[in-house]
């Protein structure tokens, strides 16, 4: 039989019943291999060394002086070299395991630094339980909910967020805001305006006077005998040409020549006064009085407001809405 070999350090398995006398040197050869490993050379693994310091390829991850104990900062310094492996994981543990399981006993809070000048790179998914703490982080070359310095927004309370600076500027203050789609007024004042806000929309009385003046034309209407107020009318026949006319106290119309006179009979005519209708020389009572219209064509009016005038400019800021990508 031959001997054979372990698969990770080479070591030398004699073979049963034909290395009488040659296993001591073997056993001495693997003795060796495996205590080189533990040199804390380059190319060695070495956990503990005489000082109580944590050991990889010949380098101690940490540049502090003293014991790397249970529960402390572990930091793990890039090398020169590089290397690939074909799965498995990389389990950092600060805390005492268990020599039956290999579990962390009562682990404290454990906290992993990566030291280098150049790339960490990570393929698959990497699953953190805890903070992850750093001066500057970009994914996909952005900041994760971050803002461009001098991004503005508007927040509904007193005071500006951590990071951030109130705005202070008089046109702000006591103004609407108008959304728009194309560019935005000033930043750093009012975008329009003049009114303050509360000025604007609260109860105001105008005061003043209204002058007003028509134009047009008033259409005629003959009147109808309805329409007429009530009236008589005296008549008589002429029968001579005497032209006395006369016209006494007591409604009494005279024409020289009447011989119905005793005296004075050179009247043409005479109408005594009577007291009832249709008497020989004087008509009926006609009309009645009723109330009747007229159009009007070509009607116009204007008017103008003479008074305290209220201005709605009320000032506003621009705004637009926008949302993350």
């Amino acid at each position: 039989m031959t001997d054979t070999f372990t698969s990770n350090l080479n070591l030398t398995k004699p073979a049963v019943g034909s290395s009488a006398n040659t296993w001591g040197g073997k056993l001495n050869a693997n003795l060796d291999a495996v205590d080189a490993k533990f040199a804390g050379t380059s190319g060695s693994v070495v956990l503990r060394n005489a000082n109580s310091q944590s050991v990889i390829a010949g380098m101690r991850p940490d540049s502090a002086s003293g014991t790397d104990q249970a529960g402390t900062d572990v930091n793990i310094a890039a090398g020169s070299s590089t290397g690939n492996a074909a799965g498995g994981n990389l389990n950092l543990q600060t805390a005492p395991a268990s020599g039956s399981s290999g579990n962390a006993v009562n682990a404290p809070t454990t906290r992993v630094s990566v030291l280098t000048n150049g790339n960490v790179t990570m393929t698959n998914d990497l699953a953190v339980t805890g903070a992850i703490s750093c001066a500057t982080l970009t994914i996909g070359g952005l900041a994760p909910d971050t803002f461009p310095s001098g991004t503005r927004m508007v927040f509904q309370q007193t005071n500006a967020p951590t990071g951030w600076t109130k705005s202070t500027d008089s046109g702000f203050n006591n103004a609407v805001f108008r959304v728009v789609t194309g560019s935005v007024g000033s930043t750093t004042d009012k975008s329009g305006g003049s009114v303050a806000f509360t000025n604007v929309f609260q109860s105001v009385t105008p005061a003043g006077s209204v002058a007003t003046s028509i134009t047009g034309s008033i259409d005629g209407h003959a009147i109808t005998v309805s329409q007429m107020p009530a009236h008589r009318h005296f008549i008589a026949a002429n029968i001579t040409n005497n032209n006395t006319t006369l016209l006494s106290a007591t409604n009494q119309a005279k024409r020289g020549g009447h011989t119905e006179l005793a005296s004075n009979n050179n009247e043409d005519y005479h109408l005594g006064g009577v007291a009832t209708d249709a008497t020989v020389g004087r008509t009926s009572s006609k009309g009645s009085g009723n109330t009747h219209t007229h159009g009007i064509s070509g009607l116009g009016a204007s008017s103008a407001f003479t008074g305290t005038a209220i201005d709605f400019d009320v000032k506003y800021v621009d705004i637009i809405v926008a949302q993350k990508d």
